[in-house]
């Protein structure tokens, strides 16, 4: 008797984190549509629901406590792996993600 095995094929996705999704929004063309990374970042934060906003406030603020006794390029770097494909080189990250729970803030209290 012969036994055939079905072979399968499994394909493993990453499914990306709010804050890789944030990240991403800081694509190569995000600067043609949004004269600062402050309008891109409150747009974005309106855009997305109250539920991923939270998820994204508990990441960010993961994200900046892992952060902590870096230095800025280290930081930035840290912050590009996370999808970041175009940054403005004057935007200071670890103030910037401060400015974001800031804004998610304001926008839990309207």
């Amino acid at each position: 008797m012969r036994c055939v095995l079905e072979q399968k094929i499994v394909l493993v996705t990453h499914q990306r984190t709010e804050i890789e999704k944030f990240a991403s929004f800081f694509h190569q063309d995000w600067r043609y549509i949004y004269d600062s990374a402050d309008k891109a970042r409150a747009d974005y934060l309106k855009q997305v629901g109250e539920r991923q906003r939270q998820i994204l406030e508990r990441e960010i603020r993961a994200f900046l406590l892992a952060q902590s006794g870096n230095g800025s390029q280290a930081v930035l770097k840290a912050w590009c792996k996370l999808g970041v494909n175009n940054w403005d080189p004057k935007v200071q990250v670890k103030p910037w993600l401060n400015g974001a729970l800031e804004v998610i803030d304001l926008l839990a209290q309207d």
